[in-house]
């Protein structure tokens, strides 16, 4: 599985959620996501969501301001 298949859920999130500037690549073997979240609540939910992922700590990169 592709990783961006495997955090389409985060996106989609994210989206939801209104995320600013969002954008990510797979690159390195990584999968990189980017973005400005309006206020914490946002931030926190996204990470709720990437948390439910297994193995997200070796293969993501999450930058949200």
């Amino acid at each position: 599985m592709a990783l961006a298949e495997k955090y389409a859920k985060v996106l989609s999130v994210a989206k939801e959620l209104s995320v600013e500037g969002l954008s990510s690549e797979e690159s390195g073997g990584k999968f990189h996501i980017v973005g400005t979240a309006p206020y914490q609540l946002e931030k926190d939910l996204v990470w709720d969501a990437v948390k439910a992922i297994s193995g997200w700590e070796a293969e993501l990169d999450c930058n949200l301001a």
